[in-house]
């Protein structure tokens, strides 16, 4: 492998006839500048993101009269730098490890070809350019439509992990400390409802059990420690939430509950909000088990999400279809209205504003830190960014380091990237039926 880097490039782009006749018959040969199809150019060439690399492939070519390939990346500054691959047997992949993470990179592929033995070696026509961000892989996504959980490349330009044959998988959360996810299902085989972990290699490494509907799970970030819902009156059972050791040990069960459908950790104390829809009821359970707070309503609580800074829950009432925050001591200190089916929320670390995925509505909003209570949507615009190009977005997490956002879209089979201030940074549009996704906020 031959490595030279060249500030600017002026390469004559030699015709290329390689085993092709000058008549009128088709051009077959996808190396043929005069093949309609490829002009010539080297097909296929994909780039795929990692920490600190990219993986780099494309059509192999069974064809005698290759002799190598070259490798040209651009960085956005212009500096160019070129890898011939010539060693045999020739392989159609390669590993770029010398890139940076968030620089953003354009590769383009030629072939060497050698008519005959001895013969000159030609270059063909550089394929059509790709373009890729490095960096680790953050987000990860449970696709029921694929029952798989998969993780998306940092540059959302192409999918990482995929983990195949995860039934059921409707809700995701990620341990910060080591990048691993767990995520709950009823069907784990033969041992029934289960919670299960993924190393960050996608490796399922952690199975906990004897759950009967386990829903909502989360990770306390201090610790790894996680706490996982189980709605088992769903199927006529005793409902509870349990925290679990972050290797799946039992700390402490407690019942009582009817429906809980949301969980959210205090990242700084560790203390957890259960909404229990069921019982009209948002719970506040410290770290050791102790009740902190018992407050009924408001309404139908469902999804809750910490401000990591006040120790402040943003919560949903479904029954009213409203936005609500509540502090530690039960007061409500905040009530937003004008939304259509809101399912999901998430609160960012960055500056307190809360971004709300509104499924009935087909947008998402983002609330500020600073939004005044009786607040509306519709009525009002003073305090709220609407993104509308959406058709059923579901969940949403934020990346509390970037303050980036990601959202998944049920409707549209996608995954969107935005940043902080509400632009649209990236969409990749193919997944099958996405129905949650956790983002690794830990160190990087």
């Amino acid at each position: 492998m031959i490595i030279r880097h060249i500030s600017s490039l002026f390469i004559a782009v030699l015709v290329i006839s390689v085993g092709c006749e000058k008549t009128d018959r088709a051009r077959f040969n996808p190396l043929d500048p005069l093949n309609t199809t490829t002009g010539g150019r080297p097909q296929g060439l994909q780039a795929v993101a990692g920490h600190e690399r990219v993986l780099l492939s494309w059509a192999d070519l069974a064809i005698d009269a290759v002799t190598g390939y070259r490798l040209r990346r651009q960085e956005n500054g212009g500096n160019e730098t070129i890898v011939d691959l010539a060693e045999r047997p020739l392989s159609a992949t390669f590993i770029d490890s010398t890139v940076v993470n968030g620089q953003t990179y354009t590769y383009r592929l030629s072939v060497f070809i050698q008519e005959s033995e001895g013969g000159v070696i030609q270059e063909s026509p550089a394929s059509v350019p790709v373009e890729v961000t490095p960096g680790p892989d953050i987000c990860w996504i449970a696709d029921e439509g694929l029952t798989q959980i998969l993780t998306m490349t940092s540059d959302i330009r192409a999918v990482g992990r995929q983990i195949t044959s995860i039934f059921g998988a409707k809700h995701l959360a990620v341990d910060p400390r080591n990048g691993a996810a767990w995520t709950t299902t009823q069907f784990g085989g033969t041992d029934g409802a289960v919670a299960v972990r993924f190393s960050s290699k996608g490796v399922i490494d952690r199975t906990v059990t004897g759950f009967t509907f386990p829903a909502s799970v989360v990770v306390d970030p201090r610790d790894g420690a996680i706490w996982i819902a189980d709605i088992g009156a769903t199927l006529g059972k005793e409902s509870s939430v349990s925290r679990f050791s972050q290797n799946g040990g039992l700390h402490f069960k407690i019942t009582g509950f009817s429906e809980p459908s949301g969980l959210a950790v205090n990242p700084n104390t560790g203390a957890c909000w259960v909404a229990d829809r069921g019982n009209n009821t948002l719970h506040l359970i410290g770290d050791d088990g102790t009740i902190l707070l018992n407050f009924n309503g408001p309404g139908q609580p469902t999804a809750v999400s910490v401000d990591p800074a006040t120790g402040d829950a943003w919560g949903i009432n479904a029954a009213t279809q409203q936005v609500f925050k509540i502090r530690s001591d039960g007061t409500i200190s905040l009530t937003v209205s004008g939304f259509i089916q809101p399912v999901r929320l998430a609160c960012s670390a960055l500056d307190g504003s809360c971004w709300v995925v509104d499924a009935g509505g087909s947008q998402v909003i983002r609330l500020r830190a600073s939004t005044p209570d009786g607040y509306h949507i519709v009525q009002q615009r003073d305090f709220h960014l609407s993104l509308t190009d959406f058709f059923v977005p579901v969940d949403v997490s934020i990346d509390q380091i970037s303050g980036q956002v990601w959202i998944v879209d049920r409707g549209e089979g996608s995954v969107v990237k935005i940043a902080a201030n509400g632009s649209i940074i990236r969409r990749f549009v193919a997944l099958v039926l996405p129905v949650a996704l956790a983002v690794d906020a830990g160190p990087r």
